[in-house]
């Protein structure tokens, strides 16, 4: 029995020791959390080209009939308006359309008055995806201009993160060319150096690993759990042991 008092002392300090860096790990992914939600998201320009389902803003303030619609682009890719009717408005800008919208309405009204306005209401076309240790893993709205940061921002690291080691897959036409990149996000929080904070693209994945000490302590797990019982007995009879009468166990 003098030799099992070790192994329960050794496994109960592993599992005291995991449990303090686990600590650490998740203080330190919640402050990365933290800085990925209050940092301001640069205001890039972008060509995000529209596509069914996206729901679309459309603003006249001066013609009554356009003052403000909301309008979702149909699968033929055109999208219902009063006054003006059916327009196909697929694969072009909110820039476009809104020039397309205004030659349109000066068939109505004069020049001054023939102002239009278009803004995508809800991104509902293209996506990235993310997955992995986070905590709202998933499919995310693509608008164009988000960024790998954005994206981590709202799904938000787990305690089991891996910052150091992120991961963005970018899908591609050849099925021969794998395209893949290793962030380290930790570092950048550390150092404010956003050099490696890329531009997402449609179809991304963005993949956030375990830390090795998560994957240890899961490893560690799976290996202890069939023997929970037995050392529980062991644990019991060494404490009967211990406070029992000389020539006990």
């Amino acid at each position: 029995m003098s030799r099992v008092i070790p192994l329960i002392s050794m496994l109960l300090l592993l599992l005291i020791g995991s449990g303090c860096a686990s600590k650490k790990e998740a203080m330190a992914n919640n402050q990365i959390n933290n800085w990925l939600i209050g940092r301001k998201t640069a205001e890039l320009p972008v060509d995000y080209h529209v596509q069914s389902p996206d729901v679309l803003l459309i603003q006249a303030p001066k013609m009554s009939e356009l003052k403000e619609e909301k309008v979702t682009v149909r699968p033929d890719g055109k999208i219902s308006l009063n006054l003006l009717g059916e327009v196909f408005v697929a694969d072009m800008t909110p820039a476009e359309i809104a020039r397309k919208l205004r030659q349109l309405a000066l068939k109505f009204y004069e020049k001054d008055a023939a102002e239009v306005f278009v803004s995508v209401l809800e991104f509902k076309s293209k996506v990235v995806y993310v997955f992995g240790q986070v905590d709202e893993p998933g499919i995310k709205p693509f608008t164009g201009r988000d960024t790998l940061l954005d994206m981590l921002g709202q799904a938000r690291l787990n305690d089991n993160a891996w910052p150091q080691k992120i991961v963005i897959v970018r899908p591609n036409e050849d099925p021969n060319v794998h395209q893949k990149v290793t962030v380290d996000v930790k570092t950048m929080w550390q150092t404010g150096d956003m050099k490696d904070n890329f531009m997402l693209e449609e179809g991304d994945v963005i993949y956030v690993p375990p830390s090795p000490l998560a994957q240890a302590n899961t490893t560690f797990t799976k290996l202890l759990s069939p023997l929970r019982g037995t050392l529980e007995l062991i644990g019991t009879a060494v404490r009967f042991g211990a406070g029992g009468p000389a020539g006990g166990i």
